[in-house]
């Protein structure tokens, strides 16, 4: 029997070296694609984003059902306040880790190698890996170099927690000039509060507000206002608004709850007193790799401050005293703290969660495993988006029957339909539109360099998400995009798509804008071992590539379409945009009011409701 050898380096393997590799933390593997010296080229690069749709599908299964019977053993106010229990692989970084491991164990068992080096693992990763290594007599794991020592050192941690303490103390404990108190309202609507407010509309809700006024007038809303850091700043731009009542959730704490949230995450180091016996899967404890999620979200402040919201909302509630309460459904921790505490304050209230946004296959915060929804802090009634959305939803999610109502999208400004001019012999013009990550940043503008270097003609653009500018790129790359593709930041998205022949995106919802507007969009994959992808199905003027070979193959698509051509998908891709982030509408406005609103609606809802019970999908 052949010998061979899994070898775990920090970054990249030793100059010169020969066998297999695989890179965990994605950037080495695009120097590798790059380099033209140094021992990449002696590498077979294996890239987990690569491996077959049905692996990927298969780990992500995995994933869901097994912290959905963690969620299911540990139901609870104080698990639920770690991040990682949320499934959450954008937040977390418990899903992409297990992921991982669950991939080189299959590359492992399956792939013909004398020595695989593995880069960018945890410490915790490379504990389970071996333990799994253990069971297979023709494979040895060694150690070279790791991507570092366990980082929540008890020491650091609780330093960590003391500076969480404190900046909550001197931030909420502060009088809030120029913010009334909380007042009375029918309608309270749960917002965050992350960057300039404006008179109009809210960041997650638009004009519902004066929509549900004119609905039913003399509706009283207001907002519950979560408001991220810089606090006092916030607090300034809340006070300068007028129009609105934004209220700041984290003004009703008082000194003896941050001492209660930081006892209470000084406790929840200790993961001893839960139930992790069902951390196993291959018949291996994940358990390492467990821990140290839920640590790093102690570390980290997101378990403290999910305690707050846990402590605040009754107060909001109490003086509020609304009828109906509605927040952004994403399944998160904090929003199930928020909904253990509001049920405390009273039978009375009817919570409706409103799914918001597009989603994508890698939401897996929004899919349950079988009988973990029972065990899970759910909204009466969560209005989606669209119909699509909706559909999604009930498809994969193992969601309660007849929880589901088809609302309408309140975020989103309708583009009209821009002019598109067939492209002939000419480059194309690129919109290259980012989200997500600073990998995905990195990876799709390399992406764009390697298409360049195999001769295919385009003129580029940059659309970089605000949080992920164009100068966090390494120096080659952003040296090479200053000087082949105009940098689009900041800029009106509608200008960008006016002035595009299609959109190239990764996971960024401006395909939507795009495919709404009669462009053609191009989904193309780099980091992500699951889907990002917000378009769902198959609509027209969109197309999927798989490296640079399938991005030609679109273009070649593209190219080949005539304006009369165009103007038929451009008519479908509308109506499949109307379906998926539905325009508002009286009759959608309405579901938003429940039990406030008119008796007629309330009967055909009720008929709806019944109907979607019996095992019929209905539309409210």
């Amino acid at each position: 029997m052949t010998q061979r050898r899994a070898i775990f380096v920090a970054h990249s393997p030793p100059a010169g070296a020969t066998g297999h590799w695989v890179d965990l933390s994605g950037e080495a593997a695009v120097a590798a694609k790059q380099s033209s010296d140094g021992g990449a080229p002696h590498l077979v690069v294996i890239d987990i984003p690569n491996l077959p749709r049905e692996s990927r599908e298969r780990w992500k299964k995995s994933f869901i059902d097994w912290l959905g019977e963690l969620n299911i053993r540990n139901a609870g106010t104080g698990w639920w306040a770690y991040t990682a229990s949320a499934k959450n692989v954008l937040s977390s970084h418990l899903g992409n880790q297990i992921i991982q491991i669950l991939a080189l164990c299959e590359i492992a068992g399956q792939v013909n190698f004398e020595t695989l080096y593995i880069g960018g693992a945890t410490p915790a990763q490379i504990e389970v890996f071996q333990t799994w290594a253990q069971g297979r007599n023709d494979l040895t794991v060694e150690i070279a170099d790791t991507a570092g020592k366990p980082w929540f050192a008890l020491a650091g941690t609780i330093g960590r927690l003391l500076f969480q303490f404190l900046r909550a103390w001197l931030s909420f404990a502060l009088p809030s000039r120029g913010i009334s108190a909380p007042a009375p309202c029918d309608v309270l609507l749960f917002t965050y509060v992350d960057g300039k407010l404006t008179d109009h509309a809210d960041r997650y809700f638009g004009r519902l507000a004066p929509l549900l006024a004119e609905q039913a007038p003399g509706t009283r809303v207001a907002y519950a206002a979560y408001v991220y850091a810089p606090y006092r700043k916030a607090l300034r731009d809340i006070a300068a608004v007028s129009g609105t009542r934004y209220f700041p959730i984290f003004n009703e704490l008082a000194f003896r709850d941050l001492v209660w949230a930081l006892a209470q995450s000084l406790k929840a180091l200790h993961t001893s007193r839960y139930d992790l016996t069902s951390a196993q899967m291959l018949g291996v404890s994940f358990a390492p790799v467990l821990r140290d999620a839920l640590s790093r979200d102690v570390t980290f402040g997101s378990y403290f401050h999910n305690l707050l919201v846990y402590r605040c909302i009754p107060r909001m509630a109490a003086k509020t005293r609304p009828r109906i309460f509605v927040y952004p459904y994403e399944n998160k921790s904090l929003e199930k703290l928020l909904l253990l505490a509001l049920r405390r304050y009273s039978g009375d209230l009817h919570i409706i969660g409103y799914q918001h946004t597009s989603i994508t296959p890698r939401h897996t915060t929004l899919l349950f495993a079988p009988g973990e929804a029972a065990r899970t802090p759910l909204p009466d009634r969560i209005i989606t988006a669209g119909e699509i959305t909706r559909q999604y939803l009930e498809r994969h999610g193992n969601y309660p029957a007849g929880i589901f109502r088809t609302g309408c999208a309140l975020r989103q400004t309708w583009l009209d339909a821009k002019p598109w001019h067939p492209l002939r012999d000419r480059p194309p013009r690129i919109l290259l539109a980012l989200s997500s990550s600073r990998l995905e940043l990195v990876q799709a503008v390399a992406f764009f360099l390697c298409l360049r270097e195999a001769g295919v003609r385009f003129e580029l653009g940059i659309r970089p998400h605000i949080n992920f500018p164009l100068h966090l790129l390494p120096r080659d790359l952003r040296q090479w995009s200053a000087l082949h593709a105009q940098d689009f930041s900041g800029t009106p998205l509608t200008d960008n798509i006016a002035w595009c022949d299609l959109t190239a995106y990764v996971s960024s919802t401006v395909a939507l804008e795009a495919l709404m507007a009669g462009k053609p969009a191009v989904n193309f994959r780099v980091a992500d071992t699951l889907d990002p992808d917000p378009v769902l199905g198959d609509p027209a003027l969109h197309w999927r590539a798989d490296g640079a070979n399938g991005f030609v193959k679109a273009l070649d698509g593209i190219r080949a379409l005539t304006a009369d051509r165009q103007r038929e998908l451009a008519a479908d891709a509308a109506s499949y945009l109307r379906s998926y982030l539905k325009p508002p509408c009286d009759e959608c406005v309405r579901l938003f009011l429940g039990p406030l609103a008119p008796a007629s609606d309330m009967h055909r809802m009720t008929n709806v409701a019944a109907t979607t019970q019996n095992g019929e999908t209905g539309t409210a």
